[in-house]
Protein backbone atom coordinates (compact mmCIF):
# COMPACT_ATOMS: atom_id res chain seq x y z
CA UNK A 1 0.00 0.00 0.00
CA UNK A 2 2.77 1.70 0.97
CA UNK A 3 4.49 1.37 -2.96
CA UNK A 4 1.28 2.14 -4.32
CA UNK A 5 0.86 5.94 -2.46
CA UNK A 6 5.14 6.41 -3.27
CA UNK A 7 4.02 5.49 -7.07
CA UNK A 8 0.79 8.17 -7.03
CA UNK A 9 2.80 10.91 -6.05
CA UNK A 10 5.69 10.38 -8.07
CA UNK A 11 3.26 10.54 -11.23
CA UNK A 12 1.53 13.23 -9.73
CA UNK A 13 4.31 15.32 -9.47
CA UNK A 14 5.80 14.28 -12.83
CA UNK A 15 2.41 15.29 -14.45
CA UNK A 16 2.74 18.49 -12.79
CA UNK A 17 6.07 19.15 -14.38
CA UNK A 18 5.38 18.12 -17.51
CA UNK A 19 2.53 20.31 -17.47
CA UNK A 20 4.34 23.37 -16.35
CA UNK A 21 7.30 22.86 -18.87
CA UNK A 22 4.73 22.37 -21.40
CA UNK A 23 3.58 26.06 -20.79
CA UNK A 24 6.83 27.10 -20.46
CA UNK A 25 7.51 25.91 -24.02
CA UNK A 26 4.39 27.59 -24.96
CA UNK A 27 5.40 31.04 -23.65
CA UNK A 28 8.55 30.85 -25.11
CA UNK A 29 7.33 29.69 -28.62
CA UNK A 30 4.82 32.50 -27.94
CA UNK A 31 7.17 35.32 -26.97
CA UNK A 32 9.42 34.36 -30.19
CA UNK A 33 7.02 34.19 -32.48
CA UNK A 34 6.07 37.81 -31.48
CA UNK A 35 9.11 39.01 -32.33
CA UNK A 36 10.14 37.51 -35.32
CA UNK A 37 6.48 38.96 -36.54
CA UNK A 38 7.99 42.09 -35.01
CA UNK A 39 11.04 41.75 -37.33
CA UNK A 40 8.99 40.48 -40.40
CA UNK A 41 7.17 43.34 -40.32
CA UNK A 42 10.41 46.12 -40.10
CA UNK A 43 11.61 44.01 -43.05
CA UNK A 44 8.59 44.38 -45.18
CA UNK A 45 8.37 48.10 -44.29
CA UNK A 46 12.06 48.69 -44.94
CA UNK A 47 11.47 47.15 -48.08
CA UNK A 48 8.28 48.58 -49.39
CA UNK A 49 9.61 51.78 -48.64
CA UNK A 50 12.84 51.73 -50.66
CA UNK A 51 10.96 49.94 -53.32
CA UNK A 52 8.25 53.03 -53.76
CA UNK A 53 11.28 55.49 -53.23
CA UNK A 54 14.07 53.40 -55.82
CA UNK A 55 11.36 53.30 -58.69
CA UNK A 56 9.81 56.25 -58.73
CA UNK A 57 13.17 57.68 -58.98
CA UNK A 58 13.35 55.44 -61.85
CA UNK A 59 10.27 56.45 -63.71
CA UNK A 60 11.07 59.87 -63.52
CA UNK A 61 14.28 59.93 -64.84
CA UNK A 62 13.20 57.18 -67.65
CA UNK A 63 10.31 59.57 -68.38
CA UNK A 64 11.53 62.73 -67.96
CA UNK A 65 13.90 62.36 -70.83
CA UNK A 66 13.18 62.05 -74.26
CA UNK A 67 16.16 60.24 -75.41
CA UNK A 68 15.39 57.29 -72.77
CA UNK A 69 12.25 57.10 -72.90
CA UNK A 70 11.90 56.25 -76.93
CA UNK A 71 14.46 53.49 -76.29
CA UNK A 72 12.68 49.66 -76.68
CA UNK A 73 14.98 48.44 -73.47
CA UNK A 74 13.71 51.57 -71.48
CA UNK A 75 10.08 51.24 -72.47
CA UNK A 76 10.54 47.53 -70.71
CA UNK A 77 12.15 49.40 -68.09
CA UNK A 78 9.86 51.54 -67.23
CA UNK A 79 6.75 48.96 -67.33
CA UNK A 80 9.50 46.75 -64.75
CA UNK A 81 9.49 49.79 -62.55
CA UNK A 82 5.83 50.46 -62.61
CA UNK A 83 4.54 46.72 -61.93
CA UNK A 84 8.23 46.91 -58.87
CA UNK A 85 6.23 50.03 -57.24
CA UNK A 86 2.86 48.42 -57.47
CA UNK A 87 4.27 45.72 -55.35
CA UNK A 88 6.35 47.71 -53.06
CA UNK A 89 3.00 49.44 -52.53
CA UNK A 90 0.61 46.26 -52.15
CA UNK A 91 3.54 45.36 -49.59
CA UNK A 92 3.47 48.40 -47.30
CA UNK A 93 -0.29 48.40 -47.30
CA UNK A 94 -1.03 44.62 -46.34
CA UNK A 95 1.49 45.02 -44.14
CA UNK A 96 0.39 48.31 -42.38
CA UNK A 97 -3.52 47.86 -42.31
CA UNK A 98 -4.65 45.45 -39.57
CA UNK A 99 -5.75 42.46 -40.35
CA UNK A 100 -9.34 41.18 -39.90
CA UNK A 101 -10.28 38.84 -37.87
CA UNK A 102 -14.28 38.98 -38.20
CA UNK A 103 -16.22 35.61 -39.71
CA UNK A 104 -16.91 36.00 -43.49
CA UNK A 105 -20.60 35.46 -44.11
CA UNK A 106 -21.64 37.40 -46.97
CA UNK A 107 -20.24 37.29 -50.79
CA UNK A 108 -18.97 40.62 -50.37
CA UNK A 109 -17.00 38.83 -47.62
CA UNK A 110 -15.86 36.07 -49.34
CA UNK A 111 -15.03 38.47 -52.23
CA UNK A 112 -12.81 40.73 -49.38
CA UNK A 113 -11.25 37.22 -48.22
CA UNK A 114 -9.77 36.23 -51.77
CA UNK A 115 -8.72 39.49 -53.22
CA UNK A 116 -7.68 41.39 -50.29
CA UNK A 117 -6.84 38.71 -47.37
CA UNK A 118 -5.23 36.44 -49.41
CA UNK A 119 -3.04 39.29 -50.87
CA UNK A 120 -3.78 38.56 -54.48
CA UNK A 121 -2.43 41.84 -55.72
CA UNK A 122 0.37 41.57 -53.92
CA UNK A 123 0.80 37.83 -55.93
CA UNK A 124 -0.34 39.11 -59.33
CA UNK A 125 2.71 42.29 -59.50
CA UNK A 126 5.01 39.53 -58.39
CA UNK A 127 4.34 37.17 -60.92
CA UNK A 128 3.66 39.95 -63.44
CA UNK A 129 7.24 41.30 -62.91
CA UNK A 130 8.28 37.15 -63.69
CA UNK A 131 6.53 37.91 -67.11
CA UNK A 132 8.26 41.24 -67.61
CA UNK A 133 11.41 40.09 -67.07
CA UNK A 134 10.82 36.92 -69.39
CA UNK A 135 9.94 39.09 -72.19
CA UNK A 136 13.33 41.80 -71.46
CA UNK A 137 15.56 38.46 -71.62
CA UNK A 138 13.82 37.88 -75.11
CA UNK A 139 13.86 41.26 -76.55
CA UNK A 140 17.77 41.64 -75.66
CA UNK A 141 18.05 38.18 -77.42
CA UNK A 142 17.00 39.25 -80.56
CA UNK A 143 18.64 42.19 -80.20
CA UNK A 144 21.91 40.32 -80.73
CA UNK A 145 21.03 37.71 -82.16
CA UNK A 146 18.91 38.76 -84.89
CA UNK A 147 19.76 42.57 -85.16
CA UNK A 148 18.19 43.45 -88.22
CA UNK A 149 14.47 41.73 -87.70
CA UNK A 150 14.77 43.25 -84.49
CA UNK A 151 15.61 47.04 -85.89
CA UNK A 152 12.88 46.72 -88.29
CA UNK A 153 10.05 45.05 -86.12
CA UNK A 154 10.74 45.78 -82.70
CA UNK A 155 11.25 49.32 -82.64
CA UNK A 156 9.35 52.60 -82.06
CA UNK A 157 9.77 53.73 -85.61
CA UNK A 158 10.84 51.25 -88.54
CA UNK A 159 14.51 52.03 -89.68
CA UNK A 160 14.59 53.21 -93.15
CA UNK A 161 16.28 51.68 -95.87
CA UNK A 162 18.76 54.11 -98.24
CA UNK A 163 19.47 52.48 -101.47
CA UNK A 164 21.55 54.40 -103.81
CA UNK A 165 25.47 54.75 -104.50
CA UNK A 166 27.66 56.12 -101.39
CA UNK A 167 31.16 57.74 -101.92
CA UNK A 168 33.40 57.93 -99.54
CA UNK A 169 35.73 60.76 -99.99
CA UNK A 170 34.51 62.38 -96.70
CA UNK A 171 36.93 61.17 -94.06
CA UNK A 172 35.51 63.05 -91.14
CA UNK A 173 32.13 61.58 -91.86
CA UNK A 174 33.46 58.18 -91.72
CA UNK A 175 35.07 59.01 -88.97
CA UNK A 176 32.05 59.89 -87.06
CA UNK A 177 29.85 56.90 -88.42
CA UNK A 178 32.39 54.78 -86.67
CA UNK A 179 32.66 56.28 -83.66
CA UNK A 180 28.76 56.51 -83.70
CA UNK A 181 28.59 53.02 -84.58
CA UNK A 182 31.01 52.57 -81.51
CA UNK A 183 29.71 54.38 -78.97
CA UNK A 184 26.58 52.48 -80.11
CA UNK A 185 27.64 49.10 -79.56
CA UNK A 186 29.31 50.41 -76.11
CA UNK A 187 25.76 51.34 -74.96
CA UNK A 188 23.85 48.35 -76.51
CA UNK A 189 26.57 45.83 -74.69
CA UNK A 190 26.09 48.14 -71.23
CA UNK A 191 22.06 47.33 -71.36
CA UNK A 192 22.74 43.99 -71.79
CA UNK A 193 24.87 43.50 -68.87
CA UNK A 194 22.54 45.54 -66.74
CA UNK A 195 20.12 43.17 -67.55
CA UNK A 196 22.34 40.45 -67.00
CA UNK A 197 22.56 41.89 -63.36
CA UNK A 198 18.81 42.49 -63.19
CA UNK A 199 18.18 38.55 -64.33
CA UNK A 200 20.70 37.46 -61.60
CA UNK A 201 19.07 39.70 -59.02
CA UNK A 202 15.98 37.99 -60.10
CA UNK A 203 17.42 34.54 -59.33
CA UNK A 204 19.16 35.11 -56.53
CA UNK A 205 15.98 36.77 -55.11
CA UNK A 206 13.32 34.00 -55.89
CA UNK A 207 15.27 30.83 -55.98
CA UNK A 208 14.45 30.20 -52.18
CA UNK A 209 10.92 30.18 -52.18
CA UNK A 210 10.77 27.88 -54.93
CA UNK A 211 13.42 25.54 -53.55
CA UNK A 212 11.30 25.36 -50.68
CA UNK A 213 8.08 24.58 -52.63
CA UNK A 214 9.99 22.24 -54.12
CA UNK A 215 11.03 20.09 -51.25
CA UNK A 216 7.89 20.84 -49.60
CA UNK A 217 5.79 18.97 -52.68
CA UNK A 218 8.99 16.38 -52.50
CA UNK A 219 7.71 15.45 -48.73
CA UNK A 220 10.88 16.98 -47.24
CA UNK A 221 8.81 19.47 -44.76
CA UNK A 222 5.61 19.38 -43.32
CA UNK A 223 2.88 21.61 -42.90
CA UNK A 224 4.49 23.13 -39.65
CA UNK A 225 7.46 24.37 -42.10
CA UNK A 226 5.22 27.52 -42.97
CA UNK A 227 5.95 28.82 -39.86
CA UNK A 228 9.84 28.38 -40.10
CA UNK A 229 12.59 30.40 -40.45
CA UNK A 230 13.54 29.21 -43.75
CA UNK A 231 10.30 30.03 -45.01
CA UNK A 232 10.06 33.47 -43.94
CA UNK A 233 13.52 34.16 -45.12
CA UNK A 234 12.66 33.57 -48.09
CA UNK A 235 9.41 35.05 -48.84
CA UNK A 236 11.91 38.47 -47.48
CA UNK A 237 14.23 37.48 -50.42
CA UNK A 238 11.29 37.44 -52.69
CA UNK A 239 9.66 40.74 -51.64
CA UNK A 240 13.36 42.15 -51.74
CA UNK A 241 13.04 42.01 -55.61
CA UNK A 242 10.98 45.28 -55.90
CA UNK A 243 13.75 47.49 -54.20
CA UNK A 244 17.12 46.07 -56.13
CA UNK A 245 16.82 47.01 -59.69
CA UNK A 246 17.24 50.88 -58.50
CA UNK A 247 20.37 50.25 -57.00
CA UNK A 248 21.35 48.18 -60.15
CA UNK A 249 20.46 50.96 -62.33
CA UNK A 250 22.14 53.56 -60.59
CA UNK A 251 25.75 51.68 -60.24
CA UNK A 252 25.59 49.80 -63.83
CA UNK A 253 23.22 51.46 -66.40
CA UNK A 254 25.15 54.06 -67.90
CA UNK A 255 21.99 55.81 -69.25
CA UNK A 256 20.26 55.77 -66.47
CA UNK A 257 23.06 57.66 -64.47
CA UNK A 258 23.55 60.22 -67.50
CA UNK A 259 19.57 60.77 -66.84
CA UNK A 260 19.70 61.09 -62.97
CA UNK A 261 22.80 63.95 -63.52
CA UNK A 262 21.00 65.67 -66.10
CA UNK A 263 17.60 65.78 -64.37
CA UNK A 264 18.70 66.46 -60.59
CA UNK A 265 21.73 67.51 -60.91
CA UNK A 266 21.67 70.35 -63.45
CA UNK A 267 18.60 71.17 -62.82
CA UNK A 268 20.05 72.19 -59.60
CA UNK A 269 22.98 73.76 -60.58
CA UNK A 270 20.29 76.11 -63.06
CA UNK A 271 18.25 76.49 -59.82
CA UNK A 272 21.14 77.98 -57.93
CA UNK A 273 22.46 79.95 -60.56
CA UNK A 274 18.63 82.02 -61.11
CA UNK A 275 18.56 82.19 -57.86
CA UNK A 276 22.26 83.87 -58.11
CA UNK A 277 21.24 86.31 -60.71
CA UNK A 278 18.10 87.38 -58.78
CA UNK A 279 20.16 88.42 -56.10
CA UNK A 280 22.48 89.93 -57.88
CA UNK A 281 19.85 91.89 -59.63
CA UNK A 282 18.61 93.31 -56.48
Amino acid sequence: MANLTVLHDFIHNATGQLITLNNETIGANSISTTIRDRVMKAFYISIASSGILGNIIVLVVMLGLTTLRKKLSSLFIISQSVVDTLTAIFLLLTTVLPSDSRVYKTIFDDIYCRLWVSRLPLWLCIHCSTYNLVTLTLERYLSVVHPIAHKLHLTYKKGKQRVGPQTNNDSRQQRDNNKASSMKMRAKKNVIKTMLLVSIGFIICTSWNQVFFFLYNLGFFDVTAFNGNFYHFSVVAMFANCCVNPFIYAVKFRDFQKGLKKLFIKRGQSVDQTSTVEQSTI
